[in-house]
């Protein structure tokens, strides 16, 4: 899966519980127990650290008091289209 690949935290790297504790749903990537949320929580706050605090002219939005470059390269390279 692209979006497992894609992780540069490895995020999907090992079984964290089991997918039983979630209905089983294997559909989604992360399902099947390989999904650190805990992992992806420290890098959301280490992207909100250098969070760019000067306004800054966003094209077809107006100027953004401040922005915060999210990782989302699983999301972003996900296969997978949303029903």
């Amino acid at each position: 899966m692209p979006c497992r690949k894609k992780c540069p935290q490895n995020a999907f790297g090992r079984i964290t519980y089991e997918a039983g504790q979630y209905g089983g749903l294997t559909k989604l990537p992360g399902r099947d127990g390989s999904y650190s949320l805990l992992t992806c929580d420290r890098q959301m706050a280490e992207d909100e650290e250098n969070e760019i605090k000067t306004p800054t002219e966003v094209p077809d939005y107006g100027t953004a008091v401040s922005i915060i470059k999210y990782c989302r390269e699983c999301e972003l390279n996900c296969r997978i289209k949303p029903s």
